[in-house]
């Protein structure tokens, strides 16, 4: 007489591979795990967006694009924007701009509780540029490349404000305005470019190839020239 075991049935599908599908489900949720984690501690590092609408990295106008930028961080307040090469109209080139060397870059604080904040500072790199981060503290280690869609962000937390990093108002004054209220005796050389500073509620354009300055206030009033460029 055969044996019951002779009979059995062979193993159906789901029987042979049911555990190899809960390994393979295990695993799966960790590397989900693993890689939103790993993403979360990229993010509190630095990370990137595209430039505001109508702006580009070869024609960017730091002022006209700030309320576009700003709004990504609500609970931030602006601390200073700087620019350089401003054409008289507004716009730089950020073309050949690097991390250790942007053209312009924007600095907000997020405070977070006893005098401490995060530093957000945003720079304009060309669309398509490498970058690298790293950092390694008790919570974050990671390294890793970006590469830019045009804003570079990067954060710094658990620092405290300098005295001259404090929130200011939104700059009211465009460059045109700024560049037309400088008390110049003499119109400046076509094609002439300026440093561009706004921190502390004030306005300040440098000409390095003039060797002179203008400080304004934010209601585009003249205060001071360090020395006027013509």
């Amino acid at each position: 007489m055969p044996s019951r075991a002779a009979h059995r049935p062979a193993p159906g599908f789901i029987e042979t591979w049911a555990p190899h599908l809960v390994v393979l489900a295990i695993l799966g949720a960790a590397i989900g795990a693993f890689t939103s984690w790993r993403l979360g501690q990229e993010h509190s590092v630095a990370e990137t967006f595209p430039l505001p609408d109508g702006e580009s990295v070869a024609h960017f106008r730091p002022l006209k694009a700030l309320p576009a930028i700003a709004d990504r961080w609500s609970d931030a307040g602006l601390v200073a924007v700087q620019a350089e090469g401003v054409r008289a109209d507004g716009h730089v080139d950020a073309s050949h701009a690097t991390l250790r060397d942007p053209v312009v870059r924007y600095v907000f604080f997020r405070p977070t509780g006893h005098g401490e904040g995060t530093r957000i500072e945003v720079v304009v790199l060309p669309v398509g540029l490498d970058v690298q981060f790293a950092k390694v503290t008790q919570t974050v280690n990671a390294k890793f490349r970006l590469r830019s869609e045009g804003l570079v962000v990067s954060y710094t937390d658990g620092l405290r404000p300098a005295a001259d990093e404090q929130a200011v108002d939104a700059p009211r004054c465009s460059v045109a305005r700024l560049w037309g209220a400088m008390p110049t005796s003499t119109p400046l050389p076509a094609g002439t470019r300026a440093n561009l500073t706004y921190r502390l509620d004030q306005y300040r354009l440098d000409f390095p190839s003039l060797g002179g300055g203008y400080v304004f206030d934010n209601t585009c009033r003249p205060l001071r020239s360090g020395r006027s460029p013509t």
